[in-house]
């Protein structure tokens, strides 16, 4: 067994930094585990590469995926960068020979999601999606109820997601609420944990009607700058039928005040 894994993160962000602290941890929750090492990071900047490796450790700091994927002393890539440049560090990364770990959504489209989906596999790696929720004790242990027939024939079911992030109409624009780089708004940001658990627990989609909405639809550009177009959407509500007869409703919102993190199935 390998005792060590050479971890190269893409991205240091938000979610970049939470990835690097789980990687961190794994030795102390996971005892037996091969050890993930933090090797090098690739920031947008020379500046935050910088305070990365700073506050990382990280051996290499750099803006340049292609220095990365060259190391041998890395043999997976953490992909924590915005929606719209996971293509890119996916393909390079696999075709580098490279283990894939990559935040959500996999990809913008169904077409990119297709093409990265159709060069796995043909590869030899291991490749892995950001779906933690599964591996909450409870979500397994609703699993396996389910697995065992002990809850029968399943009718109805009712998920949400909802968030309060986005209730502030002045909180400026990000990538989050660019459709070109985010591929959507509160569907690709919460709703895919929630599909991705619908799906683990209880089976496939058969059809779904959705209903999606862009409340505040134009945000600063920056703190005090001018307000400019938002074109994702701030909520979803969708009914759905699965493979095995069961009806249900889904809502997505990051306008939900008071709530934070609200996953409910």
């Amino acid at each position: 067994m390998v005792s060590r894994i050479g971890i190269g993160l893409v991205g240091y962000g938000f979610i970049g930094r939470i990835h690097a602290a789980s990687f961190s941890a794994v030795p102390w929750m996971y005892p037996g585990a091969p050890h993930p090492r933090l090797v090098g990071v690739v920031a947008a900047t020379a500046a935050s590469a910088e305070r990365a490796r700073q506050e990382g450790g990280y051996r290499v700091a750099t803006t340049s995926l292609s220095e990365l994927l060259a190391r041998e002393d890395i043999q997976a890539i953490s992909c924590c960068t915005p929606n719209d440049a996971h293509r890119e560090v996916l393909l390079a990364a696999m075709a580098a020979g490279k283990h894939v770990y990559c935040d959500k959504p996999l990809a913008l489209d169904l077409e990119q999601a297709r093409e990265i989906a159709a060069l796995a596999a043909a590869s030899r790696g291991i490749y892995q999606m950001t779906f933690q929720y599964r591996f909450v004790p409870a979500i397994q242990r609703a699993r396996q109820l389910v697995r065992d027939g002990f809850l029968g024939r399943l009718f109805s079911f009712r998920a949400v997601y909802l968030h309060a992030g986005y209730t502030d109409p002045m909180r400026p624009m990000s990538w989050r609420l660019q459709y070109a780089r985010s591929g959507g708004g509160a569907v690709m940001d919460l709703g895919v944990h929630v599909i991705d658990l619908l799906r683990y627990l209880v089976g496939e989609f058969r059809a779904v009607c959705a209903t999606e909405r862009t409340m505040i639809g134009r945000r600063p550009a920056g703190p005090g700058g001018p307000l400019v177009p938002v074109d994702v959407d701030d909520l979803l509500l969708a009914q759905a039928e699965l493979d095995n007869g069961a009806i249900g409703t889904l809502e997505f919102s990051r306008l939900a005040t008071g709530a934070e993190d609200d996953l409910r199935l």
